[in-house]
């Protein structure tokens, strides 16, 4: 079990717990079963990222090309340029970005 508000860095209930994800009422402290949470997390995080309208879909689509160049810069063994390694870290921190946004908000919708 992973302890509430009282353990720095686990799960917490916040002003409530959820009866779902917690064998615990009391807003002190809150019990997770191991792993519960982030399997939990992960169930709602595929739908939101991965589902037809999400985000994260419409950002691989619409850098589709750009996806495309870096295979075949590795199957031809030519790699890719600089300009276009500094596009990838760029394309990398907004994909980063878009994944942190979806889980902190599925996050803080379990408290």
């Amino acid at each position: 079990t992973v302890q509430g508000p009282s353990n720095k860095g686990a799960a917490s209930c916040g002003t409530h717990c959820r009866p779902a994800g917690c064998s615990n009422t009391s807003v002190e402290t809150c019990e997770f079963e191991e792993n519960e949470l982030l399997m939990t997390v992960a169930a709602e995080a595929d739908p939101k990222l991965f589902g037809p309208k999400a985000e994260l879909r419409s950002f691989i689509e619409d850098n589709r090309e750009l996806w495309q160049e870096a295979v075949d810069g590795q199957v031809t063994g030519e790699g890719s340029s600089h300009e276009s390694l500094q596009r990838w870290r760029e394309l990398h921190r907004d994909y980063l970005d878009i994944v942190e946004r979806v889980l902190t908000g599925i996050i803080a919708e379990q408290g």
